[in-house]
């Protein structure tokens, strides 16, 4: 009897191993779903980035331009004469200010461009992560397809050692 046992439970190991594989392959191919995903906003990420720094650049050689003319113009003699005439007052007033919102610009689109650097780096760190993850669960998947075969090998082999006195356990319950 005790053997029918220790071959009931060894069939069992067999399933759960099997049921196991099963479960470990779901999640496989939904972790693996996940990263070509992350991957894919990983690369639009740096494709935004990239578009980002260039704007940024774009922005303050625009702005550096822009404050030498602004030098230039109040450096021509007479200029602060010229600046008390009304209209040409307003133009230059008009100018600090859109001088001051270029430089406001640029120093918000600085910050976004760290925070996207810093972002992207955080992005190919959990890519890293989940990498690692999906490594461990395929290991995980192999050593349950080999626990399943090994222990259905092992069933089947005690099954036929064992023959003859499972034989007589199930003659005595006909009996």
């Amino acid at each position: 009897m005790g053997r029918m046992f220790a071959l009931l439970f060894i069939i069992l190991l067999a399933l759960s191993f099997m049921f196991a594989y099963l479960f470990l392959t779901k999640n496989f191919t939904a972790g693996e779903q996940q990263l070509i995903d992350g991957q894919r906003q990983l690369e639009k990420g740096q494709k935004m980035l990239a578009e980002g720094k260039a704007k940024l650049e774009s922005g303050k050689q625009k702005m550096s331009r822009a404050k030498e003319e602004y030098r230039n113009v109040n450096n021509i003699p007479f200029m602060v004469i010229i600046n008390k005439l009304p209209i040409i007052g307003m133009v230059i007033g008009d100018a600090t200010k859109q001088i001051a919102e270029g430089d406001k610009l640029i120093a918000k689109g600085a910050v976004n461009v760290k925070m996207g650097e810093k972002r992207l780096e955080e992005a190919r760190s959990q890519l890293s992560q989940g990498k690692g993850r999906l490594g461990l669960v395929n290991s995980m998947r192999i050593v349950c397809v080999v626990g399943a075969f090994f222990f259905l090998t092992l069933f089947i082999l005690l099954g036929f050692y064992w023959r003859q006195s499972l034989a007589r356990i199930f003659k005595h319950a006909d009996s």
